[in-house]
């Protein structure tokens, strides 16, 4: 099985999994900045996974990997693009990367509206705001609807949504 991680970050969505029952794999991360490629490698070298991981300095929207993996996650990746079509592309790379049957697993922020407000700290969310939006002014907190990520995954190729899971961090979608 050859899983990949995109953009793979520290690729701890992957290296912090249990391998020690399974032989036949392969880990691949792929990021942009090539000192996320880096701090991977140390990471893969310190959980003994280096011979199994593979790493590639890539765009996202420019993979070149048609038909190689069985798995791919990306987390995140979409909260940083505002242009609805440039992520349907984004996930069209996805769709092509994976192998047939292959499997996606992904991540997106939903409107405020749809989140349990019991569990947010009013004071918290003020002063996220202020350094987040107005003191850094980080643009990397895209909202999108379920509906609209089913769509987008729908015309990028993906013709079955296995399922959502909703935890802390944001809904999570299952395509196949």
């Amino acid at each position: 099985m050859s899983l990949a991680s995109v953009p793979c970050g520290l690729m701890a969505d992957l290296l912090d999994l249990d391998f020690s029952q399974i032989s036949g794999f392969s880990l691949c991360g792929i990021d942009i900045d090539p000192e996320s490629i880096a701090q991977g490698q140390a990471l893969a070298r310190d959980r003994g996974l280096e011979s199994r991981s593979s790493f590639l300095q890539r765009d996202a929207w420019d993979l070149c990997c048609d038909g190689k993996f069985d798995l791919i996650t990306s987390n995140g990746l979409s909260i940083y693009e505002p242009d609805n079509q440039k992520i349907v592309d984004l996930y069209r790379q996805f769709f092509f990367a994976l192998k047939p049957g292959g499997w996606l697993i992904t991540s997106f922020l939903i409107p405020p509206p749809k989140w349990n407000a019991d569990r947010i700290n009013p004071e918290h969310a003020l002063l996220q705001r202020a350094i987040f939006s107005d003191i850094l002014e980080a643009k990397w907190q895209i909202f999108r609807s379920e509906e609209l990520v089913k769509s987008q995954l729908l015309d990028a190729g993906f013709d079955e949504i296995e399922g959502i899971i909703y935890g802390t961090k944001g809904p999570i979608f299952f395509p196949k």
